[in-house]
């Protein structure tokens, strides 16, 4: 019971907001599980924000300054989950509204006193996890980079060597040739992509189940082979 009124806590305003945040978040819940995720993401950070930006002003007895604080609620679920451009967005429209909210209240001083510290504490504290976000943003961009060249190091590499390069996958099919190997088959590369390894070896004692059986056991092997071209002719 409100020690102020007498009456259940449950009936005030600001009770029946924190309700319908919580079953708001529950059905968001609901969404995520049934793989809408940006939708349920979306609507967490919604509804967190809104609490924590109504809660505190409704003109009830009950109501609570300190839970103006929770408005960094929202702010970590954004830098969890989403890119730093919508952390800065969420952050500006948090502290935006928040602060706004104070200065057209008609709360006692000491309330918007309390609520500017808490505003300044979430400002802050959101200031220097956009600080690391966008550190942790510009590793992980470095970090895709360097992937991406090195990437395209090998391809070029793989593409423009003199020998012959053909990939297979356990089941004995190739998925990627060089075109090098599509000019000693007599073939283009993408011709090669889906053929089995039997169809271009010459050895009558091809066995892919011992060949895949010796990989695995080794980790790695080597074996003299012959292929054959389109035109049925053998070469080493």
């Amino acid at each position: 019971h409100s020690r102020q009124t007498g009456q259940p806590i449950w009936g005030a305003p600001d009770a029946r907001l924190v309700l319908a945040g919580v079953v708001i978040i529950g059905l968001a819940f609901v969404i995520l599980r049934l793989g809408f995720y940006r939708t349920a993401i979306a609507i967490y950070i919604a509804i967190t924000a809104a609490v924590a930006l109504c809660t505190p002003f409704v003109h009830s007895p009950n109501a609570e300054i300190g839970l103006l604080a929770s408005a960094m609620i929202p702010v970590l679920l954004t830098a969890m989950v989403s890119s730093y451009r919508w952390l800065v967005a969420v952050l500006i429209a948090v502290v935006g509204v928040g602060t706004a909210r104070l200065a057209f209240s008609s709360l006692p001083f000491r309330s918007i006193e309390t609520g500017a510290a808490l505003l300044i504490t979430v400002a802050i504290t959101g200031a220097l996890i956009l600080v690391l976000r966008h550190h942790l943003y510009s590793l992980e961009t470095e970090r895709r980079n360097q992937i991406r060249k090195t990437a395209l190091k090998y391809r070029n590499l793989f593409d423009n060597i003199a020998d012959g390069i053909f990939v297979a996958n356990l089941s004995g099919h190739i998925v990627e040739a060089n075109s090098a190997a599509g000019e000693q088959l007599g073939m283009a590369k993408e011709e090669i992509v889906g053929l089995a390894i039997s169809d271009i070896t010459a050895r009558a004692d091809y066995n892919l189940d011992a060949l895949i059986s010796r990989l695995r056991q080794t980790g790695s092997m080597s074996f003299a082979t012959q292929h054959k071209r389109r035109d049925g002719s053998v070469f080493p």
